[in-house]
């Protein structure tokens, strides 16, 4: 069976999909997802017949996971205060003011 739940350290439950159930979970292209496992930075493991599984965790953002976390009406709050926050830096003039003492 190509997918299915690991225990790590006894403690994290680990999902174990094929390359194309996790292309299809996060929705990256498949060239996206072998660079980030040949960088490492994706956790993976290959059984022997030299497939590779993708290991995904309990906090990963994949919308079906039973174990996704849910947004709280705070949440969402501060996600709008920190969006409008991006929007005015980028708005920002790019100068560096430098105190005159500093001169």
């Amino acid at each position: 069976m190509a997918t299915g739940r690991i225990r790590v350290s006894g403690k994290t439950s680990l999902s174990r999909l094929s390359i194309e159930e996790t292309v299809e979970a996060l929705g990256i292209e498949v060239d996206v997802l072998r660079r980030r496992i040949r960088e490492g930075s994706m956790p993976h493991e290959r059984d022997r017949h030299g497939r590779v599984y993708v290991l995904v965790g309990a906090y990963s953002n994949l919308p079906h996971a039973d174990h996704s976390r849910r947004r709280k009406p705070q949440d969402e709050a501060i996600i709008r205060d920190l969006e409008a926050q991006a929007v005015n830096l980028r708005q920002a003039p790019r100068t560096l003011e430098v105190p005159e003492e500093a001169l």
